[in-house]
């Protein structure tokens, strides 16, 4: 694989081009099962750039995606979907959700896929998408849960993943038994590749059930600290009744309600530069599907309901990994807790020794009511930790939880009208403090979205368990986004929006209250059916304190500029060529004007007719610093997730091949590849890897039954 890179490099951009195009020459035409991925979404790729951009950490996005599953096999009944059931579609965004509803309003039913070019917003790239997860049959899928039907009309899917990296990073390199002995959290207990298996079965959406099983690398199989085989183990059963029962789930799921600021457990987009989609799409009860192994709930929740009222009730209690400080004497058990960890990576005896050494219980219950175009809900949940949670005394942290047990009440609205949309939230935690969020969507014209948010989140604002719009923090910040997206003309589309922030406290690296803006305006252009442009300029300026005076109670502004020109064309029908060029200004508060730019080429073949596809990437980026690091979107296998920093000086190349054996069997294999001029060595740590090049391995099957 890594001579196969290297010949790969050799060729120009011209030369790659030309034998695809020869390759494509021989092809048969055939139609090929749509992916469910955010490739081809640019608002889906956009909003994870800026999720790991702002995160600047590792994500499993599957419960985003996995839903859509569902909607290939029992597609949408577009003439008679909600407005929110359209919204799970995510590569409509909300101007054209309220075009459709209002044409089908005006006009009529839809009676086929070629009149939704008649609709402001649907192009052909957004029919050819909508295409597979819509019906225009005017009736919703009826089926009676019964074990004959369940068994026969059932639907199974078995993924396994295995993933590597091909250099062998310092916690997996060999290291004489006496040092080990005299330290040995110097070396990673287990086996270096990441194994990933999830099972899932579904039954018309009314039945479902599943397990999620995973191994981290340098985590223990079958052996040591692990007899049992993977790591983290995750299952559930959910069933959707009707009337009075209407939906139940046992084991691992996930809660969503309002705008995230009171309920949310699983993952979400904070701050989104997509601003025709600013509201939250509140879900209720979902089964968990990710490996996020302490970002879940773990029990049973429950809805009943009467007419337009529903009410839920959920409760969970799991153990989850945390930084021990102090133990009971006697039993061993923590009683005191410094930090209570996320990374599920238990590779090393001290992060055995933190796993699942503390548990927590949290119960609460949610009433709504839901008009035609009215929603309103109260929530409420109340948590415990068997152990105080007691952050190092610093400054910034001085409103941080602490203690072991904390609660949340807050209330939520949304109103629907012709012409837009209102909602909002306010929320009080056990501290006393209160948060509060409004936000509008207004459609002033079938090409024009005006929206705003404005948001007020108390510095003693306590909730380990929300996901709200927000800058960076669900506490201590006050702010205004307001955004506009207008279609200019036929084919140019203009989309920006300006968001002015302040921090009511200190913060990590802030030694004082601060203030930050950011600006962004974004131009796309249909050049053709098959050609699109788009250049996006961002403008962002935070305060921070001075380089290297941590001491120092000033603090200073740095700005960050970044200008993205990025092109997509399809060259023939069956191959689609993709260029960006993306240059980064960072001035920090020295003053100091440091630059970086990234500039790939991407090329996605996928022959109509033959059952495979193939995608790959050539990138080139220099960067003065880690600071200026640019993140890019990468394919990759089903349900995985790439959006690398690219930093220092070099070059990444990535091949994805899909095969589709069968219609019960279909198969990945991923490669990736960068190489670095300018470093001796990559990583820190255990993770460090001596040279220059870092590699990946990827590979997936899927068996459909």
């Amino acid at each position: 694989m890594t001579e196969c890179c290297k010949i790969l490099l050799r060729f120009s951009s011209k030369s790659l081009i030309l034998t695809m195009i020869l390759l494509i020459h021989y092809t048969i035409v055939r139609a090929q099962e749509p992916e469910i991925s955010p490739s081809g979404s640019q608002k889906m790729e956009e909003a994870l750039e800026d999720h790991a951009e702002a995160s600047e950490s590792e994500y499993d996005y599957t419960d985003l995606f996995a839903e859509l599953e569902y909607f290939l096999t029992y597609p949408l009944p577009v003439n008679i979907a909600t407005f929110d059931e359209l919204r799970q579609l995510f590569f409509l965004n909300d101007l054209q959700i309220n075009n459709l509803l209002k044409y089908i309003s005006d006009y009529g039913k839809i009676v086929s896929i070629y009149e939704l070019a008649y609709i402001d917003g649907f192009d052909r790239e957004v029919i050819s998408m909508l295409k597979p997860f819509i019906t225009f049959i005017d009736t919703r899928t009826k089926a009676r849960i019964t074990p004959r039907q369940a068994f026969k009309y059932g639907r199974n899917q078995l993924f396994v993943r295995y993933q590597q990296l091909l250099e062998t990073q310092l916690g997996f390199s060999p290291i004489e038994d006496s040092l080990l002995i005299k330290n040995p959290n110097q070396r990673y207990l287990g086996s270096p590749f990441k194994l990933y298996t999830r099972y899932a079965y579904n039954y018309y959406n009314r039945v479902r059930w599943g397990f999620t099983a995973e191994k981290d690398p340098g985590e223990e199989f079958f052996k040591g600290s692990q007899k049992n085989g993977f790591d983290f183990y995750s299952g559930f059963v959910f069933v959707k009744g009707n009337k009075f029962l209407r939906e139940i789930i046992i084991g691992d799921y996930h809660l969503q309600f309002g705008q995230g600021l009171t309920l949310w457990t699983s993952y979400s987009f904070g701050k989104t530069s997509d601003v025709t989609s600013i509201r939250k799409t509140q879900r209720g009860i979902k089964p968990n599907t990710s490996v996020n192994e302490n970002q879940f709930l773990r029990g049973s929740a429950v809805t009943f309901g009467y007419k337009r009222f529903t009410f839920t009730a959920f409760g969970s209690h799991k153990k989850i990994d945390a930084t021990i400080s102090k133990t009971d004497s006697i039993s061993g058990k923590a009683t005191e807790v410094s930090a209570l960890l996320y990374t599920g990576l238990h590779r090393i005896p001290r992060e055995l020794n933190n796993q699942h050494s503390i548990s927590e219980t949290l119960f609460g219950g949610r009433a709504s009511f839901t008009g035609t175009r009215f929603q309103a809900g109260l929530t409420f949940y109340n948590m415990k930790l068997s152990a105080n949670l007691e952050p190092s005394a610093q400054l910034y942290n001085k409103f941080y939880f602490r203690g072991n047990e904390n609660h949340a009440l807050g209330a939520d609205i949304l109103y629907l009208f012709r012409g837009g949309q209102l909602f909002g939230e306010i929320s009080r935690s056990a501290s006393g403090g209160s948060a509060i969020l409004v936000g509008t969507s207004l459609f002033p014209s079938p090409r024009l979205v005006l929206s705003g948010i404005y948001r007020k989140y108390d510095k003693n604002y306590q909730n380990l368990y929300n996901a709200p719009f927000a800058e960076s923090s669900n506490a201590g910040e006050n702010g205004l986004f307001l955004g506009m997206y207008f279609m200019l003309a036929p084919g140019l589309n203009f989309s920006g929006y300006v968001d002015h922030f302040r921090f009511q406290w200190l913060r990590f690296r802030v030694n004082a209250p601060s203030q930050g803006k950011e600006y962004s305006g974004e131009l796309t252009y249909s050049i053709s059916r098959t050609a699109e442009i788009r250049l996006k300029y961002r403008y962002k300026q935070r305060e921070q304190n001075l380089a290297g005076n941590e001491k120092i109670t000033s603090i200073y502004p740095y700005e960050k500029q970044s200008l993205r020109f990025h092109i997509s064309y399809m060259a023939l029908p069956q191959l689609t060529m993709r260029n960006r060029f993306e240059r980064v200004i960072n001035i920090g508060t020295d003053k100091v004007r440091k630059n970086g730019y990234l500039i790939y080429q991407d090329v996605i073949w996928k022959p109509v007719k033959l059952p495979f596809s193939l995608t790959t990437r050539y990138a080139l980026f220099d960067t003065d610093s880690f600071d200026e690091r640019i993140y890019a979107y990468e394919n990759d296998i089903l349900y995985a997730f790439s959006v690398p920093a690219y930093y220092y000086k070099g070059s990444r190349v990535y091949l994805l091949l899909n095969y589709k054996v069968s219609k019960h069997f279909e198969c990945w294999l991923r490669y990736s590849r960068s190489w670095f001029s300018n470093v001796s060595s990559l990583g820190s740590g255990l993770d460090e890897i001596s040279g220059n090049t870092r590699s990946e391995l990827k590979a997936q099957i899927r068996f459909k039954f």
